[in-house]
């Protein structure tokens, strides 16, 4: 086998692990969505503590997010790409997630997620993943500038 060839099943393999990613957070099986994951993994999320090492504190942590949820999540992967060697591998995507929320309202976001992996006996194991929200960017509504008031040049000023 080349190294171009095992790069190429490498790259299948990551892709498959993170793909069944998605059905586990759909129907809230943490231990599935876990899967891969080193005991020892560093993370950081979208919330405070911005920053968790271990698998349990990301276990605890899926525990409460799902518990959000009034049913299922919606949860799609966009634009994966995979670049795997021998024994790294990283991906990165856009993720949708969607749903409705226990205390009402609707979540619809989408999340930046970059995914660090090491090739440990064989198995592709999960050491670092960062995922970062992404704002949707909305222009502010313009201030009228006729009340001198209003002018945002003029407002630090401390006669007016």
């Amino acid at each position: 086998m080349t190294a171009a060839s095992a790069g190429v099943g490498a790259e299948a393999q990551v892709r498959e692990l993170v793909e069944g990613w998605v059905e586990a957070i759909r129907v809230g099986n943490i231990d599935a969505r876990l899967a891969g994951y080193v005991p020892e993994v560093l993370s950081f999320d979208v919330v405070d503590p911005f920053q968790r090492r271990g698998s349990s504190a990301i276990r605890e942590r899926l525990e409460a997010w799902l518990a959000w949820y009034d049913g299922p999540v919606g949860y799609e992967i966009h634009d994966l790409s995979v670049t795997a060697a021998d024994a790294v591998a990283f991906c990165h995507s856009l993720n949708h997630i969607s749903g409705t929320l226990r205390q009402g309202g609707e979540v619809d976001m989408w999340v930046r997620t970059t995914v660090c992996f090491r090739r440990i006996e064989g198995q592709w194991i999960v050491t670092h993943d960062t995922p970062r929200r992404l704002s949707t960017w909305k222009p502010a509504r313009r201030r009228s500038t006729s009340n001198p008031r209003n002018d945002p040049r003029l407002c630090a000023r401390s006669d007016r």
